[in-house]
C-alpha cells in the first residue's frame, strides 16, 4: 500500500524510514529534484550524481525529519547544498 503525502501521518511514516513513504517521496519527487539538478547549470551526470546523494541524504536523515516544512522543502534543501558542493569542487 502506498503512503499518502497528504496523510498528517505521512511526516512519522517518514522519521520511521518506512519504505511505502520512502518510496513514495522518491517517486513523487525525483523528477523535480533531477531537473532542478540540471536547471542549475550541473551537467546531466553531475545532476544524476547530485540527485542520488540528494535522496541518499533524505534517507539517512528522515529520522531526524521534524515536519516544520514539507517534504518537498527538504528534499530541496538537501539539493542546494549537494549542488553549491558539487559547484564549488567541480565533481
Amino acid at each position: 500500500m502506498a503512503a499518502n503525502l497528504d496523510d498528517p501521518e505521512f511526516p512519522a511514516l517518514i522519521r520511521a524510514g518506512a519504505p511505502d513513504a520512502i518510496q513514495t517521496v522518491v517517486q513523487t519527487y525525483l523528477g523535480q529534484i533531477l531537473r532542478a539538478a540540471r536547471g542549475a547549470g550541473l551537467d546531466a551526470q553531475q545532476a544524476e550524481d547530485v540527485t542520488q546523494e540528494t535522496f541518499a541524504t533524505f534517507i539517512e536523515t528522515a529520522p531526524r525529519f521534524e515536519s516544520r516544512s514539507h517534504v518537498r522543502t527538504w528534499l530541496f534543501g538537501i539539493l542546494i547544498t549537494h549542488t553549491r558542493m558539487t559547484s564549488f569542487t567541480g565533481t
